[in-house]
């Protein structure tokens, strides 16, 4: 039985920003174990400081925030 180390690697590398204090959610875990392109990352945070952080650090790697909400964010990137 795999332990999803590679899977989990591939996720985070695509995070902007790399590694987060948060759990990744979504259609991103099954396209990843099933080898498929990831669309978009849902990632849900452990507090408010955690999600400023990934924020702060999404655009220090050249990502965009384009939409905001009560729920969500939504970045590209800028290349």
């Amino acid at each position: 039985m795999s332990n999803y180390e590679k899977e989990l690697k591939a996720l985070i590398a695509q995070l902007p920003g790399g590694p987060i204090k948060g759990w990744i959610a979504g259609g991103a875990i099954t396209s990843t174990v099933s080898a498929k392109p990831v669309n978009d990352l849902d990632v849900y945070f452990r507090s408010e400081q955690d999600f400023l952080d990934a924020c702060e650090n999404a655009y220090d790697d050249g990502y965009w925030c384009v939409c905001f909400t009560d729920r969500s964010a939504t970045f590209v990137s800028g290349d």
